[in-house]
């Protein structure tokens, strides 16, 4: 990290993780005696994938990843009592992976295997794809003498996984509070310790998907004359976009008695709206299903919490927890 002036602190971060993987196999048949201990066989496995004259198979992978977070804080107060701290930042993330897989039957020698060596089936993979995020974001908190709390935040990011006109997504969110207990009329309420009510309103975005479901999916046959051809095997959606989900909680906390009882509750109201599902097409449309943006999802409900502190000396503590919680989906 590092700090230009007094209360501003800039953080860089920076991951790099590359691995390549080489992998080679050589599956022979082994000489299995007859009963006069003199003739041979080769015991031949299919099901194990060895072959009568041996198999061959050798693959590569490569992976490449790396991220950059970069963000910023500045920290000023105004007057004696309206502090403020500040944050922007930029957060990026990217993935390259190949493979490629040859094996080959039927090998001329078996001393110096090579996939050019034989004289079987030949397989040939070749896998390659990638995936990136980048984002930005911000965060402004207030607080006034440490009683009236504000914070209010946001993300815009982008997903490779969308077609373009839809990688881009904006998420902010708002949070306040109140710490009733610091106000001057509580103060002779002696068996509050404390008393803060707060709440939250905000949303998050969700992009998993696969790495190309939005441009579809072509696949290999050689159905077409014998010959080797590409068939669309999923349905390109490029309409699809970001599932949201919005956010509301309240609630608030409780202390008595120098909080040996604590009562905290919480209400939330979640909706998740766009939902990323598959929809099933008629079979004349030449495809099982389509992902697409369809429906909305209601979770809500409270959770209730009371904590009591029974005993509390130098070196024993005993603490009692009952919590209740409803959700409805």
């Amino acid at each position: 990290d590092i700090q230009p002036v007094k209360n501003w602190f800039i953080f860089i971060d920076y991951t790099y993780k590359l691995m390549d993987l080489e992998y080679e196999a050589l599956n022979v048949s082994p000489l299995i005696y007859g009963a006069d201990g003199v003739s041979t066989s080769k015991g031949v496995r299919d099901e194990l994938g060895v072959s009568p004259d041996g198999k061959f198979t050798r693959y590569y992978a490569h992976t490449r990843y790396q991220s950059i977070n970069l963000y910023s804080n500045y920290l000023f107060t105004l007057g004696d009592k309206h502090n403020f701290t500040v944050m922007a930042g930029y957060q990026e993330e990217n993935n390259d992976y190949s493979y490629m897989k040859n094996s080959i039957t039927g090998l001329y020698s078996t001393s110096n295997p090579n996939v050019g060596m034989g004289t079987g089936d030949k397989t040939v993979v070749d896998t390659r794809n990638g995936w990136a995020t980048r984002g930005f974001f911000g965060r402004v908190n207030y607080d006034y003498d440490g009683r009236y709390l504000v914070e209010l935040n946001g993300r815009y990011d982008g997903s490779s996984r969308f077609a373009k006109g839809n990688q881009w997504g904006f998420f902010p969110g708002l949070s306040v509070g109140w710490v009733m207990s610091d106000e001057p009329f509580m103060q002779n309420i002696g068996f509050i310790s404390n008393l803060k009510w707060r709440g939250c309103y905000g949303q998050t975005g969700n992009n998993s998907i696969g790495y190309y479901d939005a441009l579809g999916l072509y696949a290999i046959t050689t159905s077409y004359d014998q010959s080797a051809a590409t068939v669309s095997s999923a349905m390109p959606n490029k309409a699809l976009e970001w599932e949201t989900s919005t956010q509301l909680d309240l609630g608030f906390d409780l202390g008595l008695f120098k909080n040996r009882i604590i009562l905290g509750i919480d209400y939330f109201n979640k909706i998740t709206d766009n939902l990323i599902t598959s929809k099933v097409l008629p079979n004349t449309s030449g495809y099982g299903s389509i992902l697409t943006n369809l429906g909305k999802v209601r979770f809500r409900g409270f959770d209730a919490e009371i904590t009591t502190r029974n005993i509390v000396k130098k070196d024993f503590t005993w603490e009692s927890k009952f919590t209740i919680t409803y959700v409805k989906n």
